[in-house]
This record gives C-alpha cells, sequence and structure tokens, in this order.
C-alpha cells in the first residue's frame, strides 16, 4: 500500500535496499521452507513493510456510496467508496458506481467454484474446506493460489476486508498504466495494471478490487503475469459468498477487519520507534570480527529443552570450517536442492548469469520508473561449512540455525551495507533489480533438516560437548565476492547491522 501522502515508507532507506526488503517479506509471508525468527518489534515494523508492499487500504461502506477510480496525475489511481451525500457528477474521466450495502449474510465465507488448472490452494488444511461439489470454501486475512508446478511462484493473491465502521475507503495505487470499470456476476470491480520491469522474473502485475457489498466485504486481488487475464476473470466470476455456521468460524481465519487497520495505524509511532535501518557500523561496534576457523558465540538462539520447551540459550557455538567458490551446484546433494535453486541452471549444469536492470525511481504519479542500463552478472555459489557446537551441560533439541551473507565496504570510520545503485556514478540510479537469487541473504541450500516447526532447518538435538556440521549455499554476484561477511545471528537481519549480530561477530569470508 502507498497511503496519498506516504508517510509510511521506510525511513531512511535507500530504495534498492527498500525494494529487496520488500521482496524478503513477501518471500518470508509465503515461504514453507525455511523457518525466519523475528522478535517482537521487528515483527511489527515488518508487517508495516509488507502492508505497503502489497498496497493495501479498505474501507468500510455506508449505506448509501460511491465507489469509484479516479485518476491521480498520469500513473496514479485513488481507489475511493464514500457515503452519497449529493447528486454531484465525478470528475472527468473517473469510473463511478453507486451501491448499497445490506449485509444481508452475517458470517461470510469466499467460495471459489474455478482454479485455473495446475492452480491449488495454499495452506489448504488451514484455511479451507470442500464442499459436497468439490468447490473449495474458505476464509483468510490472506488466500494465496499458485500452480502446482510451480509452487509459491506468481498466481494470485487475494486480501479479503470486512468493512465494519463507517471510515471511507481510499487506496492510492502508483504506476498504473491501465484502468477498467468491470461488472463481475453484479459485483463493481475496478481494475489496475501496473508498469512493470521486463525480464526480471514474476512480477504481481494486476490489482483488481471488487466490492461484494452483501457481505461488508471487498476483496483486493492481486494477479502475477503467470496467469493469463482469461484465467483470471474465470477466477474470479467463479468467487461467491456464503454464510458460515457460527460453529464453524473457528476453523478459519477471520478477514482483515477495517477497524483492526485503522488501529494499527494509530500505533504507527510505536510500531515504527527505532526502526530506521542501520546501514553503517563503526570499527569499534565491528571488534568482535571473526575469521574463518575461529570459534564464534551465539546469543539467543532458539531451541528445546528435555520437556519440548522453546528456551533462547547462550550455549551454542558455531565455527567456520572452510569457504568454497564455484559456478556450477556440484557441490550440493542433490536431494535438498529445491526447484528454485535447479533453476539457476543452464543446460550443462552452470548457473546462469543474472541481468540486472539499474532503474532510477519515478513517484509513480508522474512519472513511473526508467529502465537506464542493463547488464549481466554471472552468478556464483558460495558453499561454506559451519559447526554448531553445544557447548552446555544439559543437551539441546530441536536448535534453529540461520545465516546470512552481508555484502559490506569498508570505510574510514568503519563499515557499511554494500549499496551497489549507489556505485553508478555516471547514471543517476536509484535502484538495482536482479531476476535471480543473488539480491537474496538468506541461505539457498542447507543440508540439515530436522524440526516439526514452520521451516525445516533445525538440527534435531545436541548432547553437551557435541557437534553437528552444516553445509550452506548462497548464491552471489561473481563480482561481489570479496564483500562478503557471514551473519551466523539467527534472527534473520540480512540487510542492516543489528545489535546482537554486532555483539556475536560477523564472520569475514570475502574470496
Amino acid at each position: 500500500m502507498r497511503l496519498e501522502d506516504l508517510k509510511y515508507e521506510f525511513p531512511q532507506m535507500p530504495e534498492e535496499m527498500k525494494r529487496k526488503v520488500e521482496k524478503e517479506v513477501a518471500k518470508q509471508l509465503e515461504s514453507k521452507k525455511v523457518k525466519r525468527p523475528i522478535n517482537l518489534k521487528r515483527a511489527m515494523i515488518i508487517a508495516f513493510a509488507a502492508t505497503l508492499a502489497l498496497g493495501t487500504t479498505v474501507i468500510a461502506g455506508t449505506k448509501l456510496y460511491q465507489f469509484y477510480a479516479e485518476k491521480v496525475g498520469e500513473y496514479g489511481v485513488k481507489t475511493v467508496a464514500q457515503r452519497k451525500e449529493t447528486e454531484s457528477a465525478s470528475e472527468d474521466g473517473d469510473i463511478v458506481m453507486e451501491g448499497q450495502i445490506s449485509a444481508e449474510i452475517e458470517n461470510p465465507g469466499l467460495v471459489f467454484s474455478y482454479l485455473p488448472e495446475g492452480m491449488m490452494a495454499a495452506d489448504e488444511d488451514l484455511y479451507f474446506s470442500r464442499t459436497e461439489d468439490g468447490n473449495l470454501i474458505g476464509m483468510s486475512g490472506k488466500l494465496q493460489f499458485f500452480y502446482e508446478s510451480d509452487p509459491w511462484v506468481g498466481g494470485i493473491s487475494l486480501m479479503p476486508y470486512l468493512l465494519d465502521t463507517e471510515e471511507t475507503f481510499e487506496i492510492l495505487d502508483t504506476n498504473i498504466v491501465e484502468r477498467e470499470e468491470k461488472d463481475i456476476n453484479g459485483h463493481k470491480c475496478i481494475f489496475l495494471k501496473r508498469a512493470a520491469h521486463e525480464g526480471l522474473g514474476v512480477d504481481f502485475d494486476r490489482i483488481l478490487y471488487v466490492s461484494y457489498p452483501e457481505g461488508n466485504l471487498i476483496l483486493q486481488i492481486y494477479t502475477a503475469d503467470n496467469v493469463s487475464d482469461e484465467e483470471l476473470m474465470k477466477f474470479v466470476e467463479g468467487i461467491s459468498l456464503a454464510e458460515f455456521p457460527q460453529e464453524k468460524q473457528n476453523d478459519f481465519c477471520e478477514p482483515q477487519r477495517w477497524s483492526d487497520y485503522l488501529l494499527m495505524l494509530e500505533e504507527e509511532d510505536y510500531a515504527m520507534a527505532g526502526s530506521d535501518f542501520k546501514l553503517e557500523a563503526t570499527k569499534q561496534e565491528m571488534d568482535h570480527l571473526h575469521s574463518v576457523g575461529s570459534e564464534v558465540d551465539l546469543r539467543d538462539m532458539t531451541a528445546e529443552d528435555e520437556e519440548g520447551n522453546s528456551i533462547e540459550t547462550n550455549a551454542l557455538t558455531a565455527c567456520v570450517k572452510d569457504v568454497q567458490i564455484a559456478e556450477d551446484l556440484s557441490l550440493l546433494d542433490f536431494d535438498y536442492v529445491d526447484e528454485d535453486l535447479k533453476g539457476q541452471t543452464d543446460e550443462s549444469g552452470k548457473l546462469r548469469p543474472v541481468t540486472i536492470q539499474y532503474i532510477k525511481d519515478g513517484d509513480g504519479i508522474s512519472t513511473v520508473d526508467e529502465t537506464l542500463k542493463t547488464e549481466e552478472i554471472q552468478q556464483s555459489l558460495v558453499y561454506v561449512t559451519v559447526d554448531y557446537k553445544n557447548a552446555g551441560d544439559v543437551p539441546l533439541y530441536n536448535i534453529l540455525f540461520f545465516a546470512n551473507i552481508l555484502k559490506l565496504q569498508e570505510t574510514e570510520k568503519g563499515y557499511r551495507i554494500f549499496d551497489r545503485a549507489s556505485q553508478m556514478q555516471d547514471l543517476e540510479c536509484d535502484t538495482v533489480v536482479s531476476s535471480g537469487m543473488t539480491d537474496s541473504p538468506e541461505m539457498a541450500y542447507f543440508d540439515v533438516h530436522g524440526g516439526n516447526g514452520n521451516g525445516s532447518n533445525y538440527i534435531d538435538s545436541l548432547e553437551s560437548g557435541e557437534s553437528k556440521t552444516v553445509h550452506m549455499g548462497f548464491l552471489v554476484n561473481k563480482d561481489e565476492l570479496d564483500l562478503l561477511y557471514l551473519n551466523l545471528d539467527a534472527s534473520g537481519a540480512g540487510y542492516e547491522f543489528t545489535e546482537n549480530s554486532l555483539k556475536i561477530g560477523y564472520v569475514d569470508i570475502r574470496q
């Protein structure tokens, strides 16, 4: 969401970093492969970031209202639903629709009677049941559908909002190049298409807002470019509302209530307090820098005790034993290589180059993003061997491990997070966008899988004094191998310095 005044933009963050974080947040919200622990403050901050990235704001309808899309500048579109007080006409070019909120369905649920061939619902066990005729029925704060052959990539993402107040509904979407009014089975719909970067993988390029006044619901639907317009419209036409029996309400997650969303915005000051990303660290703050082969004392690691209670422990140590570089995946055990990683190789098995676009950001209202330069950079695999040891006196179970690679540049005062866009002295470049996985700092591969939580990056158990070796793989741009530092802090910070990571210390794995 980008509110009209953009006041929830990431504070003091370079555009390239912000775009990477938005991409990572979206991945974290969807991925089931890796567990990423985040403390409460960071969870609240990331919740704001995710909302910003998704482009969501909704309002409750009143008894008689106008529902319309209004052009803002050249590329902005503001979608509004508001009480109709007069018969005044809309401004030239606006789409105006009138509707009656009746709330005929007291406990609304969504029914999906059509899915594109090969498409499945994510988390079906949690959010859906099936009717006798095979239709999916369910409700959630977020509903995700993707192709079974390409899980968690693209597809269709829905956010249902329950209109439970009389506050005005107003969304500003930017970088819009097409807009259209549609009537879908008697429900008013605003269809928007966003400008997209070419050749950089799957992109969510279409946004639909569909009003269901009989259930006081508005659906926001994001659709990726791996779903055709024809299949999208069949999917939306197949959505209807049904009343859930009250006793079944606990079987499904509730939709997002607009009143709750407003409350979250009111708590902005608390949630955003201390949220500035720390992009520079002094030499003194980096005193705990480690080399390959040295022992690292880990802090606040998540594990379980003998009774299965979740605990935080400082009893674990880690040692980076070895770092190897390759331009294929031959170092890896293919039993643990997922489809995303396999997809980074060509027919010969070599890692493909990534396409990098250097972009001058538009404001999304009067200008759109402009690609200034495109180049290809070879990917490299960074293969890291890490020994984890229980240095404590008692056994530990279900031990969460997680690592990131940070790219750091040395400065006169210390270190700063590497920003590729800022290196282009001859271009007024704001952002760098990559087609591959090299802009993600997290593990693309690990060969120890255990635990029964969200993700499998767990060591099942370590007795007192026992060690376990984990091999990790990261993809990086070949020309950035001399910038690499490994962060073994399990908090998941990959784009910034954090207090805990600095106390643990980064491992210098530059090549």
